[in-house]
């Protein structure tokens, strides 16, 4: 069974072609990675309040107890690969990708 939890993006499958992986996770269309959003200089970029930082870090947290409650564990959690999709929801992305 496929671990399911709302602030993980979830990987459907993995492959291997012409000696490369391949991983196919969920799509959310209007998603941008924190780092876009919030730490970078150029449009788009805003300030991060302590509201939204607290909305973040605990929904990043629930991720990461999901993950560790399946046996699994996270190696990285990188700005770049977390992921605010609809009504401010972050996901944590690219789980599992370091373990291949």
């Amino acid at each position: 069974s496929k671990l399911v939890h709302p602030s993980v993006v979830s990987l459907h499958d993995c492959y291997l072609s012409n000696g490369a992986v391949f991983f196919v996770h969920a799509y959310y269309p209007s998603a941008i990675s924190l780092a876009s959003r919030y730490l970078s200089t150029g449009l788009g970029s805003s300030p991060l309040n302590e509201d939204i930082l607290w909305c973040v870090v605990l929904q990043l947290l629930s991720g990461l107890q999901a993950i560790h409650a399946y046996g699994l564990s996270c190696r990285v959690v990188d700005a770049r690969h977390v992921l605010e999709t609809e009504r401010n929801r972050y996901r944590l992305g690219s789980v599992g990708v370091m373990d291949v």
